[in-house]
């Protein structure tokens, strides 16, 4: 039977708290307010390209520690490995509550719907 999917990918269960506590301080508030209205953060005194920066930074380092886990689960550096996975993405994204038409910013139920 083998592993639950959400047991193979052990950064799931570091994702939701990762979030919540940058969604609590002031870094996390910048993040979601540039995410909101660039324009009324900008005005607001946030420091928008630093915060953009930021995020790109990270989004690249996650994006590579990803492309080292995958390339290490399939034992192999085929540059094809993760053709036609986005549909695998966005449904286990629905799945975990997320609305295609916008929302609130939560984690809870995002981090469930891949194990489904």
């Amino acid at each position: 039977m083998g592993l639950a999917p959400c047991a193979r990918h052990p950064a799931a269960y570091f994702r939701c708290p990762c979030f919540a506590g940058a969604l609590s301080d002031a870094v996390g508030r910048y993040i979601f307010a540039v995410g909101g209205n660039l324009e009324a953060a900008r005005l607001s005194g946030v420091p928008v390209d630093a915060v953009r920066f930021g995020c790109y930074m990270a989004s690249g380092g996650c994006a590579a520690i990803a492309g080292i886990l995958t390339a290490a689960y399939v034992n192999s550096g085929d540059p094809n490995v993760g053709v036609a996975w986005e549909l695998y993405v966005i449904a286990a994204v629905v799945i975990g509550g997320t609305s295609l038409m916008g929302g609130k910013g939560r984690c809870g139920g995002r981090s469930l719907g891949p194990c489904s």
